[in-house]
């Protein structure tokens, strides 16, 4: 089955139902939820037969105000709060290279073996020199690039895609980012979100 997974927005319940008409493999909650909460439905999806996973933004107040390695240790405290095997997603579309690796080196640290990635915007290969590239590669951090513009214009996923592997990423560590209002019959890699599905 292919790896499909999909958003499920800040404060509603994950729809069951939906996931599986398409075929939905993990589906990922906003760490600004409350931890109880967050706890109870990773617990739920996990009962589902579905991976748990939880996504930040660091655009949220949350985040306002700190640095690349506390934004990390945030990350860390909140996903062992909630407890059990959970997949990881930053979304940072800063294009500030060396706060995104603060950020992703310092979680690497102190999780080695989480399956985690980061999604950006489309179109953003141009400012990733070799060297910042080599250390997420190295990191194992997965690269989801977003095919949509900020107003939802749909951009090509394959595009997006080859922006990243011409600058050195290899082709088995991206995934695009899907709107999942126009999800493709055949797709793999991440959907935003569950509110936007038909």
């Amino acid at each position: 089955m292919p790896s499909r997974a999909l958003w499920v927005d800040e404060g509603l319940e994950p729809d069951y139902l939906k996931a599986k008409r398409e075929q939905m493999t993990a589906l990922f909650l906003p760490i600004s939820d409350p931890i109880v909460d967050l706890t109870r439905r990773a617990n739920e999806i996990r009962a589902n037969n579905y991976a748990a996973g939880v996504y930040m933004a660091a655009n949220w107040p949350m985040f306002f105000g700190m640095d690349g390695k506390t934004t990390a240790e945030y990350m860390h405290s909140r996903v062992a709060q909630i407890g059990g095997k959970l997949k990881v997603q930053f979304d940072i579309e800063r294009h500030d290279g060396q706060y995104i690796l603060d950020v992703l080196t310092r979680w690497r640290a102190l999780n080695p073996t989480v399956d985690t990635s980061w999604t950006m915007e489309g179109h953003q290969g141009q400012w990733m020199t070799s060297d910042f590239v080599k250390a997420i590669v190295i990191a194992k951090i997965r690269v989801v690039p977003q095919a949509y513009g900020s107003d939802m214009t749909p951009w090509c996923p394959l595009e997006m895609a080859r922006d990243l592997t011409k600058r050195g990423f290899p082709d088995a560590l991206v995934s695009p980012f899907h709107d999942a209002a126009r999800l493709p019959k055949w797709w793999t890699g991440f959907a935003f979100t569950q509110a936007r599905l038909p």
